[in-house]
């Protein structure tokens, strides 16, 4: 299983008549930059040319396949939704991490002549002259112009006559998760017109969990992702994540997924991973 790191564009060759799977987590943008192959989902083969890619959520039943004429060559590059709080807003990262859980969800694909295929050429082709910065950058952009056709529907612009309750949806629907996460309950209550008691109520109907437990798990799960994908120091993610001492990051990290972050780390970084970065 072909393993990925967060917006850094990779290349693979996979061989003549085998196939090709990346890890089971976050979004695969996967380009063919040469020969040709299928990809293979719901007991059905469909054709792809050079400079096809595929939007790919990794599941068990979804993976690429090298024609038998020739090997194919890949670039991709791997979205963890988790480190986009910065970007991503709760509702929007709820609404993701539900569209592509469903059943009904299946890879997407873009063939050469659209406008992404030549928006992810130009990046290939200019990636090896930018700075990490913009190159993390771009791929971003192209990431988030595809999934911006399946974006959660925008709530109502702002207005006197909106109700709380709207006023909150809005509220969560504009902000980003950081800001969530960094802002004080009193704060967001007064951004939403109403009392910070009334604010989490309606948080907890929205959400479907009172506040202080689910910035504590979008702390954990931010956690979780620097610990897969990056080589900081336990206490260095612990204070990335939000957590001020890391006595108490530990031991709620336990208590949540029942080892401790280096436990957690050893578990889910397997060791000679091969992965190839165009840097």
């Amino acid at each position: 299983m072909f393993r990925g790191q967060h917006l850094t564009l990779m290349q693979t060759t996979v061989a003549p008549g085998t196939e090709w799977q990346p890890e089971q987590r976050g979004v695969w943008f996967i380009r063919l930059s040469a020969g040709t192959g299928y990809l293979l989902r719901e007991k059905r083969a469909e054709p792809l040319e050079a400079e096809d890619w595929v939007l790919l959520v990794p599941r068990p039943d979804y993976w690429l396949r090298a024609s038998q004429l020739g090997a194919l060559r890949l670039e991709c590059f791997q979205v963890l939704l988790d480190l986009l709080t910065g970007i991503l807003g709760p509702a929007e990262h709820r609404h993701y991490h539900d569209l592509f859980a469903r059943d009904g969800w299946s890879p997407l694909v873009f063939r050469a002549s659209s406008p992404t295929a030549r928006q992810f050429a130009d990046l290939s082709a200019a990636y090896p002259q930018l700075t990490p910065a913009l190159a993390r950058c771009q791929m971003l952009h192209l990431a988030t112009t595809v999934l911006a056709s399946h974006a959660p529907r925008r709530a109502p612009a702002a207005n006197p006559e909106l109700s709380t309750k709207a006023r909150c949806e809005l509220l969560f629907q504009e902000m980003t998760e950081a800001e969530l996460l960094d802002c004080a309950p009193s704060e967001l209550a007064r951004r939403c017109c109403c009392s910070e008691r009334h604010f989490r109520r309606l948080f907890r109907s929205y959400f479907g969990r009172p506040l202080t437990p689910k910035r504590t798990e979008m702390r954990l799960q931010k956690a979780c992702a620097l610990l897969a994908e990056t080589q900081k120091k336990i206490i260095e993610i612990a204070l990335d994540s939000g957590f001020q001492h890391i006595g108490f990051f530990n031991a709620t990290f336990k208590k949540r997924f029942g080892v401790t972050p280096s436990e957690w780390r050893q578990l889910h970084r397997p060791k000679g991973a091969a992965t190839r970065s165009r840097r």
